[in-house]
């Protein structure tokens, strides 16, 4: 009845979306508009004076520090979700990256030093998600800043080269598709919701135009185009790299030659004038 793909979905996302709303009600007091609330509160104060979770009551002396009871259930729930997102990750590598060592069997490399290839693959994974993730909070909070809401469609071009280079580091960095296609995703919904940052809607139509545009050129033409330019750099910067490595050296080595024969005049010099103070003091 069902297709394979829904259900891995809703198996894979039931678990995730469950344990987001047990966070959102025991930490936050709420489940989007509907209120959770353990303890009732009619403070002046409002929602930033009031206890409403059993979390509420775990605090610092309020007579050492101001409690914002807002701003202290804002961050325990994105703490909380930082932790449930890291444990999702790491148990989506352990299901997609297997260890397949037999057991009892310790890899080695070719110098004798230890070698779990798996359990090096998964880092490799998360240290990739991890740094793409602080690049997609940075995207996301330069697009409520106002330098992207006044230029808001050119800014969404600019991100969209941004886009394509970052796939192509990703293609380095983690070079399986099935493990490229969640990043690759990911980044491409965090900029698909930065066109929210534009300061009206008409600015977000020409954003979003010039994006479809600009994915419309880029597959059939610049793709080819990046792959031959993206070739030839990687190419020619190692010889680049190499021969700027040896200028720099050969420069250096100057410099040290051309400081030892002034040192070498310097110590004759001294030499010859103490010679001299020595004839005149006979």
């Amino acid at each position: 009845m069902y297709s394979p793909a829904a259900y891995g979905v809703v198996l894979g996302l039931g678990p995730i979306i469950i344990g987001n709303a047990i966070i959102t009600v025991l930490i936050a007091g709420h489940l989007m508009s509907i209120e959770t609330h353990l303890f009732s509160c009619n403070d002046p104060g409002g929602d930033s004076a009031c206890i409403y979770t059993l979390f509420d009551l775990i605090m610092d002396n309020p007579n050492n520090v101001n409690i914002d009871y807002v701003v202290l259930r804002t961050g325990r729930c994105g703490s909380a979700f930082l932790v449930m997102g890291g444990y999702v990750t790491i148990v989506s590598l352990l299901i997609l990256v297997p260890d397949k060592n037999e057991v009892g069997k310790v890899s080695e490399a070719y110098d004798g030093n230890i070698w779990e290839y798996f359990i090096w693959k998964r880092s490799n994974i998360m240290f990739t998600a991890v740094f793409l993730m602080f690049f997609e909070l940075a995207t996301i909070q330069f697009s409520f800043s106002d330098i992207y809401g006044n230029n808001a469609w050119v800014m969404m071009g600019v991100f969209k080269v941004v886009e394509i280079v970052v796939e192509g580091e990703l293609e380095k960095s983690v070079s399986e598709a099935l493990m490229l296609s969640p990043l690759q995703v990911s980044f491409a919904v965090v900029l698909g919701l930065t066109g929210f940052g534009a300061a009206n809607f008409l600015d977000f139509l020409q954003g979003y135009f010039i994006d479809v545009g600009i994915t419309m050129f880029e597959r059939p033409y610049f793709d080819s185009v990046f792959e031959v330019v993206q070739g030839a750099y990687e190419d020619y910067f190692p010889k680049i790299s190499r021969a700027f490595a040896k200028w720099v050296d050969i420069k250096d080595d100057e410099e040290d030659i051309k400081k030892d024969e002034d040192e070498d005049d310097e110590n004759n010099d001294l030499e010859a004038a103490a010679e001299e103070e020595a004839k005149n003091s006979d």
